[in-house]
Order: structure tokens, then sequence, then C-alpha cells
């Protein structure tokens, strides 16, 4: 056998092996607080059950033929709910449903903009506010998901804004020209969360 026939049944056998790994998709997974360990807020240590909840997850090899990658764990939750985004095989799924604590899973998947004209889509009239007193929108913290914005835009100048609010405890993050210097009174805070896209479809291009 020479050389060049050793690499194609290398590279067939390589093919054969990945083609077996089962497949794995991206849920969001809400737990039952009141099943954690510790109800300590400290991120850490919730990072570390929900640690201990992944590793807990195996396979059944006398009912799964398929190779199993490890389920990977990407975010943990605390504020909305108390929960995990992870990387499981439908088999890891059916598993993690067995933990105690474990509430339901849902999928990661694309979703489309329901609107592009929000003003008009929530009914806005023309040079009015949703409130009609001068100053109820002040001291208002708003959060805006998006796939990236140009701060040296006029919009998100400043200028007569006051302090950021004392209770703000988020960060401004750097990212693809971005810098933490671009947030201001405005822009308080800014970051990116790419790991379930990432796990999904591969590294960002930047």
């Amino acid at each position: 056998m020479n050389f060049r026939n050793c690499m194609f049944l290398l590279a067939c056998t390589v093919s054969v092996i990945s083609s077996t790994l089962a497949e794995q998709d991206i849920y969001v997974v809400h737990m039952d607080k009141t099943k954690v360990r510790t109800l300590d807020s400290n991120l850490g240590i919730s990072n570390r059950w929900y640690e201990d909840v992944i590793s807990s997850i195996s396979a059944d090899d006398s009912e799964e033929e398929q190779e199993e990658k490890p389920p990977q764990l990407l975010y943990v939750y605390e504020k909305s709910i108390s929960g995990f985004s992870a990387k499981l095989s439908k088999k890891q799924l059916e598993s993690l449903k067995q933990v105690d604590g474990f509430l339901t899973a849902v999928p990661d998947e694309m979703l489309s903009l329901h609107t592009t004209h929000s003003p008009q889509f929530l009914g806005l009239k023309s040079g009015r506010g949703l409130w009609s007193g001068p100053n109820l929108t002040s001291d208002v913290i708003v959060g805006v998901i998006d796939t990236g914005i140009w701060p040296e835009h006029v919009s998100f100048h400043d200028s007569g804004m006051p302090p950021v609010p004392s209770r703000w405890k988020g960060k401004c993050e750097a990212g693809t020209k971005f810098a933490p210097s671009n947030c201001n009174r405005k822009i308080i805070g800014a970051r990116i969360f790419p790991k379930g896209y990432e796990a999904a479809a591969g590294k960002i291009n930047e």
C-alpha cells in the first residue's frame, strides 16, 4: 500500500467518525431557583452549580450508538430567569430533563423583526410621546438589542444629559471598532454576547 492510499484511508476513517457524532443545538434552559444548591447571588457560585449540572449529563451507550460531543455551557442567567444556555444533543437534552429543578428548554432560533416602524406600530402620534408629563421619561435606562451602532452619530451625543444613574451596574465592553471610551452619558453601556451564535455558526467574521 503506497503513501497516497494510506492518506486516503485515513481521510475516509476521519470522515466516518465525524459523521457519527450526534448533532447538537443551542437551548436556553430555565431552572427552578429553589433547587439550586445555594441561593447566594454570587455569579461564580451559580456558574459552578450549572457546570456540575452539565457535567452530570451522560449518554446511555446501550441505547445510543452515536458518539456524543460533551455538552457546552455558554451563559448563566440570574436576572430575568434562573438558568443557562448550552449546546446539547437531543440525547443530552433528554438527560437534562431528568435533573431535579429542570423547568423548560427553548431552542435557539433565528427571528425576524416584526416592524421597522416602532412609533406607528405602538400607535404613537407624531410629535407626542408615550407620556404627557414633561419629566416622566427622565432617569429611564433603555436596553436595546441591535447588531451594532455608530457611536459617532449625532443621536448618541450626550449634550444636556444628566449623569449616569447610580443604580446602573452594567459595563461598557470593547468590541469591533468600539472602545469603552465611546460610552458617554447617553450610551451608558455596551455588551456583546457572541457565544450562542458562534457555537452554532462558527466565529463571527469581523
